[in-house]
């Protein structure tokens, strides 16, 4: 099974999916972790599919959209560009809206290289219109969740490996 290199997941911002319980997510590694259950030529095989895929949610009111992390990682970057919040999203939704989960790597700790955080998901189970029998087993991804204090705000972090 082809596996990124060491280097080029640190150098590039690689997506990749799996699939657990019936639910799609899309994770998004910041130059940092991904399992290495993810095959590389797979993984680029779904993400031209996905990429493909068409909308199943129209309107944003049906994406929940964890704008307490996201506002507090702006905060942290120091951007407080007006468009930053919708700029840093937008891929997110976009996932989203095809029925993903969507996650980002979490760069606010440093403790834990595989520690994510759900930025985007449909806000009801909504089947998503790729075969999820493309998307790698979550059987084969172990995740925990765990909730997480930062500066006075609580959120729940999603570990991978």
């Amino acid at each position: 099974m082809p596996t990124y290199s060491y280097t080029y997941k640190k150098l590039h911002d690689i997506e990749w999916f799996f699939q657990c319980e019936g639910w799609a997510i899309h994770a998004v590694s910041n130059a940092g972790y991904i399992p290495s259950k993810i095959d590389r030529d797979k993984n680029f095989q779904v993400q031209c599919d996905v990429e493909e895929t068409p909308n199943i949610i129209e309107s944003q009111n049906d994406i929940y959209i964890n704008e307490d992390y996201v506002r507090y990682r702006l905060e942290l970057q120091n951007n407080r560009r007006e468009s930053a919040f919708g700029d840093y999203i937008r891929g997110f939704v976009r996932m989203a809206q095809k029925g993903f989960c969507s996650f980002d790597r979490d760069i606010t700790q440093v403790r834990d290289d595989r520690q994510y955080v759900l930025i985007a998901a449909p806000s009801r189970y909504i089947e998503p219109r790729i075969e999820l029998t493309k998307l790698i087993n979550g059987e084969d991804v172990y995740f925990w969740r765990e909730t997480v204090m930062h500066n006075d705000r609580v959120f729940e972090n999603w570990y991978f490996r």
